[in-house]
């Protein structure tokens, strides 16, 4: 993806952005896009090629939404593999947990029986 100026000439990217934080694109941001992009369109379709103009901005917004569905569906799957992965990881844990806390008991009572031969001096 791009990081091409909007028409409005303010940036739709946002370069700054922190995780955990609130998202940047407020309503009153959006308002003022929303504003100031009309502006421009207004003013494109005032000059003789305006209507090409918008046209290409159109298909071009289209095509960059598409994108972004796309980038959606590709983190979608792979957050539901690393959550996969994460709940193959937990199974595989206490399945281990289990089989050394089998064997500690087992060590626990071999320790026991050699103890009481020697106890009895055996």
């Amino acid at each position: 993806m791009t990081n091409k100026k909007t028409t409005s000439g303010k940036g739709g990217s946002n370069k700054n952005y922190e995780p955990n934080i609130a998202p940047s694109w407020s309503y009153e941001r959006v308002a003022a896009e929303s504003q100031a992009l009309f502006d421009t369109y207004k003013d494109m379709l005032e000059k003789p090629d305006g209507k090409v103009a918008l046209l290409r901005e159109l298909c071009e917004q289209r095509a960059v939404m598409y994108q972004l569905i796309e980038a959606f569906e590709i983190n979608r799957q792979v957050s539901s593999g690393a959550a996969t992965n994460s709940h193959i990881a937990v199974t595989k844990f206490e399945e281990i947990e289990q089989t050394v806390k089998s064997q500690g008991k087992s060590f626990s009572k071999r320790l026991e029986h050699l103890e009481e031969y020697k106890k009895r001096g055996l």
